[in-house]
């Protein structure tokens, strides 16, 4: 196994861990153990398990500024679209690695660490491509005049990291209704009219 693949290995296998566990509650041994690996290896790749969730939310954070990215370049939507989308987008991602979303909303404190330049990098990009998205609704008269969009970026990414909550938290939903809702929820918020 080469060294990516083990370094991949140790933060997947980091991910289910620390969703089950826990992130303080997780040890690097258990981590090892579950990779077939010795403990000291985990070291060689990672100083810690901090390192480890640090770079396990830098991914996801990029996995989620590239998708918002994406869809903020297609003319064929109007903002109020692109934003439902990238909340789509988000809780399609959340739905399907249901391990990333929980150590996202367990450790919120690690994805909002200013001194982590790459985690801050990736999460103002997120953010900064919404705000944009926003800023353009309200330049083409799609979104509230009066809104502002820093504020309007904060209360979507809280209002979607909580339906998010509820999916990983219930196996009693439809995922598709999470998403019709999420489109009236997106769609009403914002709304000029």
């Amino acid at each position: 196994m080469n060294d990516k693949s083990k370094r991949d290995l140790i933060l997947s296998v980091s991910a289910k861990v620390f969703a089950q566990q826990g992130f303080y509650n997780s040890k690097i041994s258990t981590i090892a153990k579950k990779c077939s690996i010795g403990t000291g290896t985990v070291y060689l790749y990672f100083e810690n398990k901090d390192q480890i969730l640090k770079e396990l939310m830098v991914q996801i954070w990029t996995i989620l500024a590239n998708e918002v990215e994406e869809i903020s370049q297609n003319n064929e939507l109007d903002e109020k679209e692109k934003l439902f989308e990238c909340s789509k987008q988000i809780i399609l991602l959340a739905n399907n690695r249901k391990e990333i979303a929980k150590i996202v909303l367990q450790e919120f404190a690690f994805w909002n660490d200013p001194n982590y330049e790459n985690l801050t990098n990736s999460t103002n990009r997120f953010k900064s491509i919404l705000k944009s998205i926003i800023s353009q609704g309200i330049q083409k008269g799609v979104f509230h005049p009066q809104l502002i969009p820093e504020c309007a970026v904060h209360f979507l990414i809280g209002g979607v990291w909580h339906l998010i909550e509820y999916v990983v938290q219930s196996d009693n939903y439809d995922i598709n209704h999470i998403i019709d809702q999420t489109n009236l929820l997106v769609s009403h918020s914002f709304s000029q009219k």
